[in-house]
């Protein structure tokens, strides 16, 4: 009974450890959406990455990390000042590689913002 056990047990471990559908940290690279007027961050921005259908707001530093598959990715940035109105939605296109971390800086006008605000 000890012997079929063991096997049993053997079996039920190898299995598992070959239908594991966890994605090991290095098969994957990083977005950070990263939004600042001058030399500080502007947090409480949506930003969208459209491939894996995720939304995330900045933080206070200004960033917004997406942890994705190799690939090639549209981030969306919502509600960003220039001169003149603000605009609705930025889009940026960035091609993530394994083990790397990608920034998109996207500069947000914050006298606009008080201006149009």
């Amino acid at each position: 009974m000890n012997r079929i056990s063991i096997v049993l047990l053997a079996m039920a471990a190898f299995s598992c450890k070959n239908n594991s559908s966890v994605i090991s940290a290095g098969s994957q690279g990083v977005i950070v959406a990263h939004v600042y007027w001058g030399s500080q961050g502007v947090g409480g921005i949506k930003t969208d990455v459209l491939e894996i259908n995720q939304t995330k707001y900045t933080d206070t530093s200004g960033h917004a990390t997406y942890f994705v598959a190799p690939g090639t990715y549209i981030v969306q940035f919502y509600g960003i000042q220039h001169a003149g109105p603000s605009i609705a939605v930025v889009n940026d296109t960035v091609i993530v590689n394994e083990g790397v971390t990608d920034t998109l800086n996207m500069p947000d006008c914050l006298p606009c913002v008080s201006a149009n605000r």
